[in-house]
Order: structure tokens, then C-alpha cells, then sequence
């Protein structure tokens, strides 16, 4: 899951989050479009189905598939409905010699001829720095821009970028509209204070980010730090109004904390645990929200992902708390298919366990007869509970949630099971 930070929403959604970015230089390089291209711990999907669950079951929505060009780059994306099979949309890539995508066309399928719908072009400087932007939709023969930017940079003397300007396409006209002022790099060459300035009359004070620390292998769109102090620009001066921090092991986030400001009283605001298997991928994260003096899940949401045997991300699903149902209720979930494998093979993966919640025991439904088993709770500790056959005893597991993950001579399954007593 992403840790969204209100502070920078005006700014960040300007940006998609795909690449994993090594310094600050590189902060613009990102797709024109987010677009889920199935390229998965290095293994390239051919197709994705996205579904969304329907009390009691999962609706088809959208089906995929994906082309890469020589390169392993992704080259087209077509979509199907996932239910009639009726083919909508095609999403064409371009790139430049740098492997940045400078065009991403949207085609739409009208009574079976391709027509063009949308286009999104970025262009970069000579340092691969992004320097505008624009959205064009096809109308009465021609495109028409209906959104963009254009970016302006400063350097310093060892060129870190600290200054940005953002200005915004408006029909044929721009306007400057945000200006964020990087300072106190690090010896990594990573900024420890953000100071974005809104256009009114002129660029003024509104969002300090100050005492940045930076995790390993961060995603610097996703703006992703271990720790900042967020502070707002009122009665001319900077006026505390959050705090984050995060406990990092071995260069991951374990859990992060958000927290509100205001006078000198610090109020918990959310939380987030991570979850990772014993090799380090990232297999479920869990948010929470800090009501009536405790931490509840009432609000929060679930993002968990399932492997497979060659570490290819086989499943991704968000999950929503339901308090009528006092558990943890699918949103949407989207799959990944490799080497050609059809839907039918591939869908059946499926890790059955009940009853969930459990108290005392859980049977484990599974095809194959021979598997190993794994129990982590949300902190990433590892249980070794009794297993006999298919059946489980969890009388000694604590009250809470728990990440199954099977493992057997052909494939991996993973499956979230609540302890309730």
C-alpha cells in the first residue's frame, strides 16, 4: 500500500509511481500514464484480469494483455471486457533513446474500428529530467489539449535540483501554479527539507517538510520517507501540523505513524504495518486509524499480494474493513498470468481455509497432498503451529491477523487468516 500524504496531494498527483528512482536527479523519470504493465520481479506478464468482488463473489471487469518490444520494454496493452470478451481499448507505448516513455496512445474500439482517444505525450531535457506534459483527447478530427504542464529547474554547484517550478496548461495558456525548494541534501544526495510555495500574487509559503530521513531503495514519486516534520505556512511563520515516523529494519518499513499537531499536543492520526516473507518481498500492508484512544481497522484498508513459484506476483488485492461483518471484506483484485498460461489454469489457484475467523483449529483446502506452512503475524513474526493433515491448530495463536503462505513442489498460495476468542 501507499503511504498518501495530505501535505503533498496538491503537488504528487501530478505524477504516476512506477520506477525505482537512485537519487534526486532522477525525480521526474516516470511513465506519462500509470498503466499495471505486469512486469513483476522480472518476469513479464502476458495478461492480467481485473476483478471486483460482489458480496459474494468476484465480477470480471477488465482483461489485458500485455506486448513488449525487444527491449523488455512495454510496448502495447490491449483491453478486454473480462465477462463478454468484447475488445474496448488499445494503449500504444513510445520511447525515447534514453528508455523513457514519451507517448502513450489510447485507441477505442467503435464498432469494431480503432479509433484515437486519448494521447499523453512528456518530453525530458538533456539529463532525462521531465520538462512538461500534456493530455490530448481526439475531437472533430484533430487533437485538443485538455490538461499538461511545463517544468522549470534550478541546480546548485554539485546539481541537485532545488528549486522546481510546476506551471499549469490552461487551453493555450500557462500559469505558474506551485514551486518546491529543495535544500539540506545529505550526504546520499537526498534532501532533508521540502518547502513548496503556492502561486497567489506570487510564489508564497505553504508546505515545509523538514527532518526528512530517507529509507533504502525508497521510490522518491512515491514519496516515500522514514520520517519528516510537516509544518504550514500561518501568521508568517511555520506552524507544526504533522509528524511521521517509521520503524526500518533491514532497510524496510516495519510500521509508520502518522500523527497530528496541534498547539503541543501530538494526537495519533494512522498507522501502517508491513508485511515480508523471509526473502524480503513485501507480501501485505494494513492501515489503520487511531479512534476512541485505540487502533482501529474500521477505516483502513488491506493491500496483499501473492506470489508465485519464480517469485512472479500472482494476485493483488485491496480489502476494505466491514463493520457489519467484523472483518476484512474484497474490494478488487487483479491477476497475473505468465508464459501464455489461459485464465482457466491460472484462476484455480486458490488457497480455500476455514472457517476464517478461526478459534481453535482451521482446515486447509488444497489440491496438492504434500505442501510446507508458514504462519506470520502482522509484524512479520513467524509461528510454527501444530499441523495434522489439512487440519491446523491455532488455539496457542493471540486474537488478531495472521498472513498464511503454503508452499509446494509446483506452487506457492497465501491466504489472510483472522484468530478471533
Amino acid at each position: 500500500m501507499k503511504r498518501y500524504y495530505f501535505l503533498l496531494s496538491l503537488f504528487f498527483v501530478a505524477f504516476g509511481s512506477q520506477a525505482q528512482f537512485q537519487n534526486i536527479h532522477a525525480f521526474n523519470k516516470t511513465p506519462v500514464q500509470e498503466v499495471s504493465v505486469g512486469k513483476m520481479w522480472g518476469t513479464y506478464a502476458d495478461s492480467s484480469t481485473t476483478y471486483d468482488w460482489n458480496l459474494t463473489k468476484w465480477d470480471g471487469k477488465m482483461h489485458k494483455v500485455y506486448s513488449y518490444d525487444a527491449s523488455n520494454r512495454i510496448s502495447t496493452v490491449l483491453e478486454y471486457d473480462a465477462n463478454t470478451g468484447a475488445f474496448e481499448h488499445k494503449y500504444t507505448y513510445a520511447y525515447n533513446a534514453n528508455d523513457e516513455a514519451i507517448l502513450l496512445l489510447m485507441e477505442a474500439n467503435f464498432g469494431g474500428t480503432l479509433a484515437p482517444f486519448n494521447r499523453f505525450i512528456t518530453n525530458y531535457d538533456g539529463q532525462g529530467l521531465r520538462t512538461s506534459y500534456k493530455k490530448e483527447t481526439y475531437v472533430n478530427s484533430k487533437w485538443e489539449t485538455v490538461e499538461g504542464d511545463s517544468i522549470a529547474y534550478k541546480y546548485d554547484g554539485q546539481q541537485h535540483v532545488t528549486e522546481l517550478v510546476l506551471n499549469q496548461l490552461s487551453g493555450a495558456n500557462v500559469y505558474p501554479v506551485q514551486k518546491l525548494i529543495w535544500s539540506n541534501f545529505n550526504a546520499n544526495d537526498l534532501p532533508q527539507t521540502l518547502v513548496v510555495q503556492s502561486f497567489q500574487n506570487g510564489f508564497e509559503n505553504y508546505i515545509k517538510l523538514d527532518k526528512i530521513s530517507w529509507r533504502v531503495g525508497y521510490k522518491i514519486i512515491d514519496f516515500n520517507p522514514t520520517s519528516y516534520l510537516g509544518s504550514l505556512w500561518q501568521n508568517n511563520d511555520w506552524q507544526v501540523v504533522s509528524y511521521d515516523t517509521s520503524d526500518v529494519k533491514d532497510g524496510r518499513i516495519q510500521t509508520s505513524y502518522l500523527f497530528n499537531v496541534s498547539g503541543s499536543t501530538l494526537d495519533s492520526s494512522g498507522k501502517t504495518e508491513y508485511l515480508y516473507d523471509k526473502t524480503g518481498r513485501q507480501m501485505q500492508s494494513l492501515s489503520y486509524q487511531y479512534q476512541f484512544g485505540k487502533w482501529s481497522a474500521s477505516s483502513g484498508d488491506q493491500d496483499s499480494i501473492i506470489y508465485g513459484s519464480f517469485d512472479e506476483i500472482q494476485k493483488r488485492r485491496i480489502s476494505y474493513y466491514s463493520q457489519a461483518d467484523k472483518g476484512w471484506i474484497p474490494g478488487s483484485e487483479e491477476r497475473f498470468y505468465y508464459n501464455s498460461l489461459s485464465i482457466k489454469n491460472t484462476a484455480n489457484l486458490e488457497l480455500s481455509v476455514y472457517p476464517n475467523p478461526a478459534n481453535s483449529f482451521v482446515m486447509i483446502d488444497i489440491p496438492e497432498s504434500e505442501f510446507t506452512l508458514e504462519v506470520y503475524d502482522m509484524k512479520g513474526r513467524l509461528f510454527h503451529p501444530l499441523l495434522q493433515g489439512n487440519s491446523l491448530e491455532t488455539t496457542l495463536l493471540p486474537e488478531g491477523i495472521y498472513l498464511l503462505r503454503v508452499n509446494t513442489a509446483v506452487n506457492t498460495y497465501s491466504t489472510r487468516l483472522v484468530i478471533q476468542k
